[in-house]
């Protein structure tokens, strides 16, 4: 409905087209409805980056889940490095 990036011209060339042919009697209700049809179309947009937003935060909390086990675990390698060369024959 709302066309593509490269239609984008074509459609806002059609809407002032269309707000031009109502008049001055008839742009009260033409604005109520393109208002109503872009606030349709943000709630769509917000509804859809949210949903986004919550698999970025799950995809993050298993990323960072994963880089402190790796931490974890070069700690206790570098511990038994440094306690190995620590000891005698090590």
């Amino acid at each position: 409905m709302f066309g593509t990036e490269q239609s984008q011209p074509v459609i806002a060339q059609r809407l002032h087209e269309f707000i031009s042919a109502l008049g001055p009697s008839g742009l009260t209700r033409a604005q109520k409805r393109v208002a109503a049809l872009a606030a349709q179309r943000a709630d769509a947009i917000m509804t859809t980056v949210l949903g986004e937003i919550g698999q970025w935060q799950t995809s993050l909390r298993t990323i960072a889940n994963h880089l402190e086990d790796l931490e974890h675990r070069a700690r206790i390698v570098i511990t038994d490095h440094d306690v190995t060369e620590d000891t005698p024959g090590g």
